[in-house]
């Protein structure tokens, strides 16, 4: 309850001093900052979900490559009979 009231009496100095306009200026470019990090972490979870999706993909690819490399200069070539 004491916040409400602490919350209610700033919102009357605010009304009362007409500091309106400047106070939600103050807010919209606080805001503005919030969604930028916002769409930063987003942007970031978003990356991260990606490459982890494609990880086991690329780690099969590069050992299958790698394999195949190996066998073909051990062997002499991958498509031996």
């Amino acid at each position: 309850m004491n916040l409400v009231n602490e919350i209610l009496a700033a919102i009357r100095l605010i009304k009362f001093n007409s500091w309106e306009r400047r106070f939600v200026e103050r807010m919209r470019a606080t805001r503005q900052t919030e969604l930028g990090l916002l769409r930063t972490r987003f942007v970031a979870w978003t990356l991260q979900g990606i490459a982890t999706s494609f990880a086991p993909v690329a780690v099969t690819c590069v050992t299958f490559g790698t394999s195949r490399l190996a066998y073909s200069i051990l062997a002499g070539s991958a498509d031996a009979d």
